[in-house]
């Protein structure tokens, strides 16, 4: 049996993220369901402030407007050659740590991938905005997150110190690997960057004792 220990680190924002998961998940699924799915996100301004306390570095956050829109570019030509939705109708957001901080309710019931697949969902194929209680809590009902009923219990629940506390913790996870761009994929000391990297990351992980 394959050793456990593949990871991505991966960001809702990020469209070759979704394109990896959906590759992965189409493709191998054998290999899908041993992955640890690692979140990754812009943080927010009291995030921030902690970062800078710890003097954690997150390089991926100093991107330049160029490098921005050559993703964005990027982005639309590999949904594009996939076949996949345009990227062009998207709503952007401006707290993206709500809807990763979600992952960790869907993981106390061990429905990560589900919650995973139900945001890039909503937001690739659909094109609501994932920023909103309304759209995150439909993502964990559609999940099967028994958790969480209304958006007001789920307000809460996500702005909870030890919500706040996963979420800080995720991002100095991060900061140790040397996460600088997403997808970030990692198995047994191996690392790869990118979509275009995903044949490497399979063939890494089908060589493995």
């Amino acid at each position: 049996m394959k050793s456990n220990n593949a990871a991505v680190f991966f960001c809702f924002e990020d469209p070759c993220s979704w394109l990896l998961f959906e590759q992965l998940r189409n493709k191998r699924p054998d290999m899908f369901k041993t992955i640890s799915w690692m979140p990754v996100w812009k943080p927010s301004p009291l995030e921030r402030r902690y970062l800078d306390l710890y003097e954690i570095r997150l390089p991926y956050l100093s991107r330049g407007e160029s490098a921005e829109a050559y993703a964005r570019y990027n982005a639309k030509r590999m949904a594009q050659s996939y076949g996949f939705p345009s990227t062009e109708k998207l709503v952007e957001i401006e707290d993206w740590s709500l809807p990763h901080r979600g992952l960790r309710l869907a993981g106390l019931h061990n429905r990560e991938v589900e919650y995973i697949q139900a945001i890039n969902v909503a937001r690739w194929n659909e094109f609501q905005s994932i920023g909103e209680l309304a759209t995150i809590l439909e993502c964990l009902l559609s999940a099967e997150v028994p958790s969480v009923t209304d958006v007001q219990e789920l307000s809460e629940m996500l702005d909870s110190p030890i919500s706040l506390l996963w979420g800080k913790e995720c991002l100095r996870k991060a900061s140790r690997k040397g996460v600088f761009d997403t997808p970030f994929m990692e198995f047994q000391g191996h690392r790869f960057l990118g979509l275009e990297r995903v044949d490497e990351f399979i063939s890494a992980y089908d060589n493995s004792d």
